[in-house]
């Protein structure tokens, strides 16, 4: 099983191509071998899986195994019943996969770090520590909650966030397509008459001209830095991600996730020394995992918890004074989850608040924007006298 999984990280590392993968031993190849009519190989099927497999579809696999589990039916045969059950064909191969792994020995955490993609780190390990003492449905109950609540949590934002967002590019869109195909039609117009034109009208015509002409250029120039941005994005990914830490909003989010993680942990049993490492791994920013290592490196030298998050800038005060409540009177995860359902609240009301303000100052921008264009074209056909 250990020359398996060693040689499976091989193979993701060099992603081995079908022809030669079947000129592996038999033993080696068979768990390796996708199950389905395409005969994809796991190196493979673990990049076909990226981005194809939505966060809800393995909420809800998560959710309905760990239902089948807790009636009393085994792992492979819940996979059996999913497998039938299931619409998702992308899903599905994901599910046989699962279940070929199963059938060959490797038990249900180790078949879902084949697919990390799908499956973090934390997830995989706390399904791991409920497989070692026995309490697999309870593990995979208290993962899903989690994924729920995280996933509730992320459609209420979008949901919030959405018509700004919508309204501001729909917004962008109309200004430009006047700019570029309605004011030139005026700019005709204007030139016949041989007048002095408003400021505000010359204006208006000199911004659609240089649209016009250096418009492309611009978009040009603004998707080479965005190419020159994703080059070196492993370069700059340390200073954004300092950066967003500044703001509230962001580092609310950031502090939501880690107290419902550990909360997650210390309900399962794991050690907080233990644990630390395996929520950095999901954060995905630096600054937040350094600042993490740090607290790990302080407990380690038998601080407690609440003093170890002193000497990071990223803990308020408040949450540092709850979270030593909850260490002195032995409730500490139950106190982490009042600390992670507080953070999810605020960042809802931040997000409501900034939603219902953004709604009327796009309609204004939008509206005198509008009316600047409208007025700057009319303007001169109002004084027909003068330049007609």
């Amino acid at each position: 099983m250990r020359k398996f999984i060693e040689f499976y990280n091989v193979i993701k590392k060099h992603a081995v191509i079908p022809s030669v993968a079947r000129d592996l031993p038999l033993n080696w190849r068979s768990p390796l071998k996708a199950c389905g009519d395409d005969g994809m190989y796991l190196a493979r099927a673990n990049s076909f899986f990226k981005n194809k497999i939505s966060r809800k579809d393995i909420t809800i696999f998560l959710r309905q195994l760990e239902t089948l589990i807790s009636s009393g039916i085994d792992i492979t045969h819940a996979c059996d019943i999913l497998i039938a059950s299931e619409n998702n064909k992308r899903l599905q191969t994901l599910i046989m996969s699962l279940h070929k792994s199963l059938t060959t020995g490797l038990t249900l955490s180790q078949s879902l770090k084949l697919y990390p993609r799908c499956f973090d780190e934390l997830c995989c390990h706390l399904i791991f520590i409920g497989e070692q003492t026995g309490t697999l449905a309870a593990m995979l109950n208290r993962v899903t909650t989690q994924r729920e609540l995280s996933q509730q949590f992320r459609q209420q934002l979008q949901k919030t966030l959405f018509y700004p967002t919508f309204v501001t590019m729909i917004a962008i869109a109309i200004t430009c397509l006047m700019f570029i195909e309605i004011i030139p039609k005026f700019a005709e117009l204007f030139t016949q008459a041989h007048a002095k034109l408003p400021l505000l009208t010359r204006s208006v015509l000199a911004i659609s001209a240089w649209m016009q002409t250096k418009g492309l250029f611009f978009i040009l120039l603004i998707g080479l830095l965005a190419l020159i941005s994703y080059c070196y994005r492993k370069s700059l990914k340390p200073i954004l991600d300092r950066y967003l830490l500044t703001f509230s909003f962001i580092n609310h989010i950031y502090l939501a996730r880690f107290t419902r993680h550990l909360a997650i942990t210390c309900a399962a049993g794991i050690l907080i020394t233990e644990a630390i490492p395996w929520i950095a791994k999901t954060c995905n920013n630096l600054s937040y995992e350094k600042a993490l290592s740090k607290i790990q490196q302080d407990l380690h030298k038998g601080k407690p918890l609440h003093l170890s998050l002193c000497a990071s800038p990223y803990f308020s005060k408040k949450m540092i004074q709850m979270v030593k409540v909850g260490e002195e009177s032995g409730k500490l995860g139950i106190m982490l989850e009042k600390i992670a359902t507080q953070c999810e609240t605020n960042i809802a009301y931040i997000a409501n608040q900034l939603g219902n303000f953004l709604e009327p100052l796009i309609m204004c921008i939008l509206g005198v924007l509008i009316g600047i264009l409208v007025i700057a074209m009319y303007l001169p056909i109002f004084k027909l006298g003068a330049v007609i």
